[in-house]
């Protein structure tokens, strides 16, 4: 390799026996790949080189990387370097990059998937999946008492522009040691984020939910929370929220101030009843409670008047309120081993749009006669009700759930 390389701009050193490179040998590189080159350990980067968007350091014995000076980088791999414990990549220098592989790298991370766009239109978003799993043991810090995660990670985004979400994503995943404060913090802190969904043991809320401004989906699920905070009401552009297989005792006095919600999916078993707030949630179009331990349904669930699909399958519910029938747009109505449950409304056969209507394995022995005018209605339930009518052709039936 000669001293100096000023004019070089495509460099292919794969599978060699290199251990170091000074990238200020070759300033003005636009393509480097180190792909296979097991035994190189450390690639200085001892001046800005502008020019490099495309480096290859995929299988090396890579410990640490610096980016702060390789600020144009378009496509960045350090899939399976192994010994990686150290990126120095400072917000915005990434801003770029728009394909990254770090599957097998990072210690944080058991894979990491990376997509980004500019936006066709003036829509941007970005979204965030992080599904935890528990270590034993941290492989660099072995006397750590902090918890012990790694993560499976997805995050795209569509936006004009880098915000600093990837480099905040990658300082955190370089080691599974996790301090759920940072973490959470971290998470706060991310911007432009539309859809974020965390499953693992958290033990709280992000304190700073509220500062996710942008955000319209949020689900957690198999956490530790056992209650909302009050800035999860600053999401006032939230749509959905799913926090299923969860620990919560009860669901927020104020839910009806989510007034832009449109899905809610909660299971808890320590869940005994909805707040009546949630009958102002007037967007509402799907309402999951499956496996929570309701016994009864608000009085004024009719005034949900966008809803559209109401699970209540393994829930203590006894009785659906009279409301119910005022849902006009109601076409799924699930009850599926709601096993108190007794009899329907008279007057369900108001449901015009309703579709399919599941009460297999509840105490229901009788059909209201309203229902039998409902055109394409699916009903679902035990052989033996099933047997006491003659269904009009307009009827189909199953004695096998939907789900």
């Amino acid at each position: 390799m000669p001293d100096t390389c000023q004019k070089l701009k495509h460099l292919n050193i794969s599978h060699s026996k290199l251990k170091t490179f000074d990238l200020g040998l070759t300033p003005n590189l636009e393509t480097l790949s180190f792909q296979g080159c097991a035994q190189f350990e450390e690639l200085q980067v001892s001046i800005a080189c502008p020019n490099l968007k495309f480096l290859d350091l995929f299988g090396s014995r890579l410990r640490s990387l610096d980016l702060e000076l390789i600020p144009n980088l378009e496509s960045l791999d350090l899939g399976n370097c192994k010994k990686l414990v150290e990126i120095n990549a400072p917000v915005g220098c990434m801003k770029k990059v728009d394909s990254l592989n770090l599957g097998g790298s990072l210690m944080g991370f058991t894979d990491f998937k990376f997509y980004r766009k500019e936006p066709k239109f003036n829509c941007s978003s970005a979204t965030l999946s992080l599904v935890g799993e528990s270590l034993d043991l941290c492989p660099l810090h072995p006397n750590s008492k902090l918890p012990k995660w790694r993560f499976l990670c997805f995050y795209d985004e569509y936006l004009p522009s880098s915000v600093g979400n990837i480099e905040k994503l990658i300082s955190f995943g370089l080691c599974p040691c996790t301090d759920f404060k940072k973490f959470l913090d971290m998470i706060s802190s991310l911007r432009c984020l539309n859809k974020l969904k965390l499953k693992c043991s958290i033990p709280e809320f992000p304190k700073d939910l509220g500062q996710l401004e942008c955000l319209e989906e949020l689900c957690l699920s198999s956490t530790e929370i056992t209650h909302f905070p009050d800035s999860i009401f600053m999401l006032k552009c939230l749509k959905v929220l799913d926090v299923s297989y969860n620990c919560f005792e009860k669901l927020p006095k104020d839910l009806g101030k989510l007034e832009l919600l449109e899905k809610l999916h909660v299971s808890s078993k320590k869940i005994e009843y909805l707040p009546d707030s949630i009958c102002m949630l007037k967007r509402l179009k799907s309402l999951d409670v499956t496996d929570c331990c309701l016994g009864k349904l608000p009085k004024d669930i009719g005034q949900l008047e966008s809803l559209e699909k109401l699970y209540l399958s393994y829930t203590t519910i006894k009785h659906l309120p009279d409301s119910v029938c005022m849902l006009k747009h109601l076409k799924y109505l699930i009850l599926e081993r709601c096993a108190l449950l007794e009899k329907l409304p008279k007057n369900l056969g108001r449901l015009e749009c309703l579709e399919r209507l599941d009460i297999t394995h509840t105490r229901v022995r009788h059909l209201p006669q309203s229902i039998f005018g409902l055109k394409g209605l699916i009903i679902a339930a035990d052989q033996e009700l099933l047997e006491l009518y003659d269904f009009p052709s307009e009827i189909e039936t199953r004695t096998r759930p939907f789900w």
